[in-house]
């Protein structure tokens, strides 16, 4: 792309929601040190020739500067919006309708533990199953709900909580419209990202902060940038540990409605004009 700039006369703007040599890595999807290479090399042409340069995290903000891009053309913009797309005609792209939605999220038998996103590795889903069980044993009533993965990934976590005894009280929806992913996140008492790798913040943070629920998180770098132990429960990544945060979570209403007060408050009010004004001066640059 930067290469077609001088014949078209165009600005060109960089939306960096991740390092891509990394998101190789992250992803298992090659180990080829030429590939990895190629994507790097990909990646620094990008932020050398970019008019403007979105970052969505400090991690990746300190990682274009170190690659050289000025300040001037560098801008740090949390996905902190979470308005839904809607067409020219004022329809709502996302919107269903209630009943399919209904019959979609089961009714809530007991404290209900939610997860939804990708099932990648780094993700650590495997370590929240791992961890679920012990919370099933002290709370029999609890369940998880895994929302999201592609179906060989779901047999495999299937097989786990099969490994593990835990039954019924284990659910995995597949991969559901945004809706219903939405839906079971409003029906869910205690929020989880078990993230065991990465650098770049999850951008399903911002929305889980907002949910007005108690949210576990791991304690990597990849989530202290934006939490602390006043907004969530902070544990190491470890199955003992995550199986202690959600238990406190669960068994400590007070705090949990503390922290998740502290993180809703943390989001309201200037949360969008931020946003905006971030917005503003980075189409200033390409003006």
């Amino acid at each position: 792309m930067p290469l077609l700039k001088p014949l078209f006369g165009f600005k060109l703007a960089y939306d960096m929601h991740s390092s891509l040599p990394q998101q190789l890595t992250n992803f298992r999807f090659s180990e080829s040190y030429l590939l990895i290479r190629i994507f790097a090399a990909l990646e620094r042409s990008a932020l050398a020739h970019s008019e403007a340069v979105i970052t969505i995290c400090p991690d990746l903000y300190n990682y274009a500067r170190a690659q050289g891009v000025q300040p001037e053309r560098l801008f740090l913009i949390e996905n902190s919006i979470f308005d839904d797309v809607r067409l020219a005609n004022g329809a709502d792209r996302t919107a269903l309708p209630l009943a399919p939605l209904e019959q979609a999220v089961n009714p809530l038998a007991g404290p209900r533990i939610v997860y939804a996103g990708t099932f990648e590795p780094y993700q650590g889903v495997d370590l929240l199953v791992r961890a679920f069980a012990e919370v099933h044993r002290r709370r029999p009533d609890a369940e998880l709900v895994l929302v999201g993965g592609r179906p060989d990934q779901g047999d495999a976590i299937r097989a786990l909580a099969a490994r593990l005894g835990l039954g019924d009280a284990c659910r995995l929806t597949g991969q559901v419209p945004k809706a219903v992913a939405r839906r079971w996140l409003e029906s869910a008492a205690i929020l989880v990202s078990p993230r065991i790798e990465g650098t770049n913040t999850p951008l399903k943070i911002y929305e889980q902060l907002a949910s007005g629920k108690p949210l576990v998180a791991t304690s990597i770098w990849s989530h202290t940038q934006v939490l602390t132990g006043e907004i969530c429960f902070l544990v190491e990544p470890n199955a003992d540990a995550l199986a202690a945060g959600l238990l406190r979570a669960l068994c400590d209403p007070a705090e949990s409605t503390r922290r998740a007060g502290n993180a809703g408050r943390l989001y309201e009010g200037p949360t969008r004009d931020r946003y905006e004004n971030k917005m503003r001066r980075f189409l200033e640059v390409l003006q």
